[in-house]
């Protein structure tokens, strides 16, 4: 994938994975987006990992990389 769409696949994935959990635990929404966007770092790693790891998939990836910044990322159980 060239450059500029996957820096943007992964901003959207950044802040899909925050909205899709901000209607149950806004703390952990607020942590995914500060983990991305106050830290310009995380970019870079981001894309360390994936090309490390090349052979899982980019979406699993970011989501181990969010849950391993912050631990309560996806704790909150299923609801009805």
């Amino acid at each position: 994938m060239p450059a500029l769409q996957r820096d943007a696949w992964i901003h959207g994935a950044v802040t899909l994975t925050a909205q899709s959990v901000a209607s149950l635990d806004t703390g952990s929404a607020r942590c995914v987006m500060s983990w991305y966007f106050d830290y310009p770092e995380t970019h870079g790693k981001i894309l360390k990992i994936m090309e490390l790891y090349s052979d899982t998939r980019a979406s699993g990836t970011l989501f181990g990389m969010a849950k391993q910044a912050c631990e309560s990322l996806g704790d909150q159980p299923p609801t009805e």
